[in-house]
């Protein structure tokens, strides 16, 4: 487990040394309330989704900006704190998409997308529910990824995963 500061931490590091080997390539930018900042989630599960943007959405021609929201989140059946990933790269296609919302099925989803496969299948396992990962393709181009972490205590058996 870590702290969702921490991980902003690991992610901003990451995106340093992207930016230092793609000088004016990569522009990210977080918006994130402090009072979410100490709340517990799975080591790297947020730094996952950043990576998985700069494998599908990055480019050398042009600037691939990267948003990390955080916020406070209730739905029915929910309440936690919702973790948002965007990108403006080219998004996820209508069959991926397809196949994720289809958890029997996702074959596809595994072999084009393993990290986003490999947080789904851990937040199962920490959590037991196979509806905190929302893959989303947003309106004005590029991915969204919404990762919800439950309220509660966050350290259980899996803490040595």
């Amino acid at each position: 487990w870590t702290t969702v500061e921490d991980e902003i931490r690991n992610i901003d590091n990451y995106v340093k040394m992207q930016q230092i080997r793609f000088p004016e390539s990569i522009d990210i930018v977080y918006d994130i309330p402090q009072e979410i900042m100490q709340e517990h989630i799975p080591y790297l599960i947020l730094f996952s989704l950043v990576q998985n943007s700069f494998k599908h959405a990055m480019t050398l021609v042009d600037t691939m900006y990267v948003t990390i929201k955080g916020e406070n989140y209730e739905e029915e059946g929910f309440k936690g704190i919702r973790l948002i990933e965007e990108d403006n790269g080219p998004g996820f296609s209508q069959e991926a998409l397809e196949k994720l919302a289809d958890v029997d099925k996702d074959d596809l989803f595994t072999k084009e997308h393993l990290g986003l496969t490999n947080v789904r299948y851990s937040m199962n396992l920490i959590y037991h529910r196979d509806d905190l990962l929302r893959l989303l393709n947003r309106p004005e181009g590029g991915a969204r990824i919404e990762l919800l972490i439950p309220e509660g205590d966050n350290e259980d058996e899996t803490a040595d995963m």
